[in-house]
């Protein structure tokens, strides 16, 4: 685990401010974290965004949604780091979402495929294990109509 310590680190960092960017609701900040194309891919969806610019858009959209629950922060925890070569890491990761009094929302997991480029991370591959159904029984809980 020594050799992971600092990748541990890295990545640390890069999720603190990725984080920071999506409690912000920082489309725009939260894209600059990914490279091009990127590629989203769940049990009911597969997708690749070509430039910044999709990407911004998409991430407002889901921004949407977020604000409806109040969501102002975000937390996480890895729950698996695997090094698949020199420059490439797979990460899974449990997003926590809180609302602005500090009352848990919902968790949810997801795979992240990132890249090393110049002493930082781009994320290329998403793969959200349970959103769609995380964000179901969130709308059921709260009531919401979407």
């Amino acid at each position: 685990m020594k050799i992971l310590e600092p990748l541990a680190g890295q990545l640390k960092s890069f999720f603190d401010i990725y984080g920071a960017a999506l409690e912000k609701f920082d489309a725009r900040a939260a894209s600059g974290f990914y490279g091009f194309p990127c590629f989203m891919i769940s049990d009911n969806f597969a997708g690749a965004l070509s430039s910044p610019d999709e990407l911004t858009t998409g991430l407002s959209q889901a921004y949407e949604f977020y604000k409806q629950f109040d969501l102002a922060k975000v937390t996480y925890e890895f729950t698996k780091i695997e090094v698949v070569s020199e420059k490439l890491v797979r990460v899974r990761i449990t997003w926590k979402f809180y609302d602005s009094k500090g009352t848990f929302l919902t968790d949810s997991d997801y795979v992240y495929l990132l890249r090393k480029e110049n002493d930082s991370f781009k994320v290329y591959v998403v793969i959200p294990l349970d959103e769609e159904q995380k964000m179901q029984e969130l709308i059921q809980k709260k009531n919401v109509p979407v």
